[in-house]
């Protein structure tokens, strides 16, 4: 693939668990897993149950660019996206609108990375 500079993602993939590929020059990249991030999306800060809340996963590459994975389980729920990773590369993966769940301590995992998203049920 020819690279662009400063182009937007050439690709990506959301709720997609598995991606084949045949007769191709793309490849799979393996990122690690730099960063991971909850965001609540209530004006007060605070994770509210039944309300939306984001997820921000820092994705790292390695020397060979390629469609890359990204696995989140969020309150028991998996989650993956695919992007496209230049060589060396470094981008953050987005997954917004999720709901809260209910109220109590939930773990986000992505990669050996693990966040406690605390609940608090809705007044």
């Amino acid at each position: 693939m020819a690279e662009v500079p400063d182009a937007p993602d050439a690709l990506v993939l959301n709720d997609v668990s598995d991606v084949q590929l045949r007769d191709t020059d793309v490849s799979i990249a393996v990122p690690r897993i730099a960063g991971l991030r909850l965001i609540a999306e209530d004006s007060t800060g605070r994770f509210i149950a039944g309300k939306p809340y984001s997820v921000i996963v820092t994705v790292e590459n390695g020397d060979q660019e390629g469609l890359a994975e990204t696995e989140v389980v969020a309150a028991g729920k998996k989650l993956t996206r695919w992007i496209w990773l230049r060589a060396k590369g470094k981008e953050q993966v987005v997954l917004k609108g999720l709901t809260a769940p209910g109220a109590g301590r939930h773990q986000v995992q992505a990669g050996n990375l693990s966040r406690s998203l605390i609940v608090e049920e809705a007044q």
